[in-house]
């Protein structure tokens, strides 16, 4: 829902919903609220701290108007991300796991359909009128779709060797995952795909065989349809895309149609983010301290070289250090170590798709996708509970370790 426009604001509605719904989510657990404030006082006080240098940033930048703008846009995440904390005991709820499960199908299902049938009248409203490939209606990009198809397609495969889905639903969801991924045309989920099925092999979830069964999967829907084989093959190649060999008579659009382009503007996604990397590094030089003030990149720096507005640094630390200076930076690392303690990478329910996540984020910023976003404030606050509880357990043992020793009869 981000392309339909709130009235006067020309925010995205998806901004408005979700306050609703944390609003509607924190009134329905209003009882367990002064419990989950006090036990997570502590991260609290660094979002807070963290949220005030936003602020503080934005009163500093060349352009207020936009860095508050984006500043009060960004707060309906931290709302979400304290809803999850309101579950207690999230990391151990089958229920909340399958839900997630089943809405990354959701997703795909939606992205079926939009392959299908890319012209439906709903999918126009939703999805933006340059989106190719057609079908990312739902997200905001096709590349946030085949990461998150990436994801998924790992997060199933844990899943069902967790025992919280059935081999039915495995061998369903999966394929369609990896195809969805490779029907993105997007680089950047193909190499967390990868990376995926090699830290599930790492932690021994996959054996070799399994690896080169997905991998080869992932190959041939790789060579198979025209909008991945673009990116992998010469143009009017004899075999590949096979579905070209196999039906001569098929035609579909890979790309949105060529327009004249500045002599500024990147001619493709790789220079693209060269020069974003460059722009950044140059524009932090100048405002070292507070920074551009948040959103203010997208808006003024990524346009000049993309011709769209929402164009981050491509780089999730470095947008941070571009658009907060260098004590923002300091601050979202010291936010970063208090989500996520180390030894949650130990489980593989939380720790592998924390690790993707941050890995799609290293040649992309999706903090505009709001799925996204809060599909990975629910990872965070898995971690964060799991931490909590973990602090607990040792004090326990520390407090038992204290007690004198029992008399004994």
């Amino acid at each position: 829902m981000s392309r339909p426009k709130l009235l006067y604001l020309n925010w995205g509605t998806h901004y408005l919903l979700i306050a609703i719904a944390g609003c509607i989510a924190l009134f329905y657990h209003r009882k367990q609220l002064k419990r989950v404030v006090f036990q997570y006082r502590y991260l609290i006080g660094w979002i807070s701290l963290f949220y005030c240098w936003i602020l503080l940033s934005a009163f500093a930048s060349d352009f207020p108007q936009v860095a508050l703008k984006y500043s009060l846009k960004y707060s309906t995440y931290p709302i979400a991300f304290g809803i999850f904390l309101l579950i207690p005991k999230l990391a151990n709820q089958k229920f909340y796991h399958r839900t997630l499960f089943h809405f990354l199908a959701f997703i795909s299902g939606w992205g079926i359909i939009e392959y299908f049938s890319p012209n439906l009248d709903l999918l126009n409203i939703l999805r933006y009128p340059n989106a190719y490939p057609r079908i990312s209606a739902i997200v905001q990009g096709a590349n946030q779709l085949g990461v998150l198809m990436a994801i998924g397609a790992v997060f199933a495969i844990i899943l069902y060797r967790k025992n919280l889905i059935s081999q039915a639903e495995l061998y369903l969801t999966v394929p369609i995952f990896i195809g969805l991924n490779t029907l993105s045309a997007s680089r950047n989920g193909w190499l967390i795909f990868i990376l995926g099925l090699g830290l599930l092999w790492l932690y021994k979830l996959i054996r070799l065989k399994g690896f080169l069964i997905l991998i080869s999967l992932w190959s041939f829907f790789l060579v198979f349809f025209p909008v991945s084989a673009a990116r992998v093959v010469t143009p009017n190649h004899p075999v590949f895309p096979l579905l070209y060999t196999i039906a001569p008579s098929a035609q579909i659009q890979v790309s949105a149609p060529k327009k004249e382009r500045k002599p500024d503007i990147a001619a493709t996604s790789d220079e693209a983010r060269v020069v974003l990397w460059k722009d950044a590094l140059q524009v932090f030089s100048q405002k070292p301290l507070t920074g551009i003030g948040v959103g203010v990149f997208a808006e003024h720096i990524g346009w000049k070289h993309t011709e769209r507005s929402g164009f981050h640094a491509h780089n999730i630390f470095l947008s941070i250090l571009v658009e907060l200076g260098i004590p923002g930076f300091i601050l979202s690392i010291g936010l970063l170590f208090n989500f996520i303690p180390f030894w949650v990478f130990q489980q593989e329910l939380i720790g592998i798709p924390l690790i993707l996540i941050f890995a799609s984020q290293q040649f992309d910023f999706f903090i505009n996708d709001s799925t996204f976003v809060i599909f990975c404030t629910y990872f965070l606050a898995n971690a964060v509970q799991q931490g909590e509880l973990n602090r607990e357990h040792l004090l326990s043992l520390s407090k038992w370790g204290d007690r004198p020793p029992q008399k004994t009869i």
